[in-house]
């Protein structure tokens, strides 16, 4: 199979912001500016929106992508790859492809930059901030094989990529049954309207928070939940890090937070993320901008992460952040934060009906696993030839 350069495929562009100071560029939704935050990680995502909006003046000034255009993220998080699925601009952190359809199909070199993913990151200067720059990026390779087995490739692919984009919506479906499930018995916690106590959050639950440095991590040892382990609602497993057991020993003389407590960050692009500490966690320690909150009496774990991810509790902590550049919320603040205390049976039966979808969503998530790693083994293969 002939490895050929990307600039020998197609014309390739970086993309820019018009700038700011320009009102004109910004002052109606004429076209959507892409960034890196519109991808997705390993995955082909169809690129149609973005978080701004350029004016039709700023059109002129930005990079715009047509129909069928590739879009591959060269700063930061590197090689994450979208097609364009209508007409977009992009930032400077994107650079786009417009492939030759008479050598390959655009389809065909979005899996293939997903397969060379690493290779990308392995070329990128070690800055702070990795860039692929555009000459670099026009001179990376991708194996090129006949018309007729890009297409096979393709539909080999997608069909796997179908089969992930299922199971990941059952999931995101079982999430959403557990918010219909808290509206359901709780209401609307901020009418209140079936006249339950409302306390202050520092009366209900006891804060484990701590300050300082970062602790030094190693290859083995006591499992550090950093901010990065905290999704939007939910724990993430990826990265793991771990520190020292004599070091955790230290750390743990604001007390032990143990499996099921919930955990919030504090500050930073993630403030307000919260998450359950898995139940087969059994001994680990809590790294910096996080808060462990750990439940009194009247207080359910499971009822209190859903209180917290409600959107009301997430306009408060954002009314009482403070800083400029990294906002942040003081744990004396949170401490005041009105929560309401249905009854503990009630409670009981929330976290009862939450702990039965959960084990549902972990069996679906094992298959998930299953399925993401036949994916990489079909594109390892597709990519070396040993599929057609």
């Amino acid at each position: 199979m002939e490895w050929i350069e990307l600039g020998e495929l197609g014309k390739v562009s970086t993309g820019n912001t018009p700038s700011k100071k320009k009102i004109e560029y910004y002052n109606e939704k004429y076209i959507e500016l892409v960034k890196p935050s519109n991808f997705t990680e390993n995955m082909i995502v169809s690129i149609e929106s973005g978080e701004e909006y350029l004016s039709k003046e700023g059109k002129s000034k930005g990079r715009v992508a047509e129909i069928g255009d590739i879009l591959v993220t060269c700063i930061g998080n590197i090689g994450n790859v979208g097609i364009a699925s209508k007409e977009v601009c992009f930032n400077q952190q994107v650079n786009s492809i417009k492939v030759d359809k008479k050598k390959v199909l655009s389809k065909y070199v979005a899996y293939s930059i997903l397969y060379i993913k690493p290779a990308l990151n392995h070329v990128a200067n070690k800055a702070v901030v990795p860039i692929i720059n555009k000459s670099t990026f026009e001179k990376i390779k991708i194996p090129v094989p006949p018309m007729e087995i890009q297409k096979k490739i393709v539909e080999v692919l997608d069909e796997a990529q179908k089969l992930i984009d299922n199971r990941k919506k059952q999931i995101e479906l079982l999430d959403d049954l557990i918010e219909s499930i808290f509206y359901d018995m709780f209401g609307d916690p901020v009418k209140n309207d079936k006249g339950w106590e409302v306390k202050k959050l520092g009366e209900v639950t006891r804060f484990i928070d701590y300050r300082g440095k970062t602790p030094p991590t190693q290859d083995n040892g006591v499992l550090l939940i950093t901010a990065k382990n905290i999704g939007k609602k939910h724990f993430k497993k990826e990265p793991v890090e771990y520190i020292s057991k004599e070091l955790y020993k230290k750390r743990m003389t604001r007390g032990f937070p143990k499996a099921n407590d919930v955990l919030f960050v504090t500050e930073g692009a993630t403030m307000g993320f919260v998450c359950r500490v898995p139940r087969n966690i059994r001994e680990f320690s809590v790294g910096q901008r996080i808060i462990t909150f750990v439940c009194k009496e009247t207080l359910r774990e499971e009822y209190l992460h859903y209180f917290i991810y409600d959107r009301i509790f997430q306009d408060e902590i954002s009314r009482k952040a403070t800083g400029s550049s990294a906002k942040g919320i003081r744990a004396s603040e949170l401490k005041k934060i009105d929560i309401i205390i249905p009854p503990l049976q009630l409670q009981n039966q929330f976290a009862e009906k939450v702990q039965a979808i959960e084990t549902q969503k972990e069996l679906l998530q094992e298959s998930l696993k299953l399925m993401e790693d036949n994916y990489n083994s079909l594109m390892q293969r597709a990519f070396k030839g040993e599929l057609f």
